[in-house]
């Protein structure tokens, strides 16, 4: 494997973690503001902010639905 493989791969990895993060914290904050609806992206862009990621590319199919 050549080393930019290797660090494609390595790259990718650290971005499904970090999403993993992400979606885990966004459902914790909802879960903690009681399950309301529709508040689904507020939850999602906070759990980036506490994790230090703001991808704008991001499509939300993660998120928590309520």
């Amino acid at each position: 494997m050549t080393p930019e493989r290797e660090e494609r791969i390595r790259k990718e990895r650290e971005e499904r973690n970090r999403e993993e993060r992400i979606r885990l914290r966004a459902l914790e904050i909802w879960r903690e503001q009681g399950r309301p609806e529709g508040r689904a992206r507020e939850h999602w862009e906070q759990a980036e902010r506490e994790v230090g990621g703001n991808d704008s590319n991001d499509t939300g199919h993660d998120q928590p639905t309520g």
